[in-house]
């Protein structure tokens, strides 16, 4: 999962943030800590949440991110 960091980095602008599941906007974690029992997360709107929510809450999804490193299943330098 990205950071609130990452997501700004990444993602240039909440357009780029929006996420869709199954064809609705969906909110998305973020692994920072929010707030007592809560965590940053990425609004439906692509606005990033840095106080966050409650971590039970069922409208929330993962979008998981990983680094590739193209020279090592290429062999070749990128």
């Amino acid at each position: 999962m990205l950071s609130v960091k990452e997501a700004i980095r990444y993602f240039t602008d909440s357009d780029a943030r929006i996420a869709y599941y199954l064809n609705e906007l969906w909110a998305w974690w973020l692994r920072d800590i929010g707030i007592k029992n809560h965590a940053a997360f990425v609004g439906k709107d692509g606005e990033i949440s840095s106080h966050g929510y409650r971590v039970d809450c069922a409208w929330c999804g993962v979008r998981p991110a990983m680094w590739v490193r193209l020279e090592e299943i290429t062999n070749e330098p990128v």
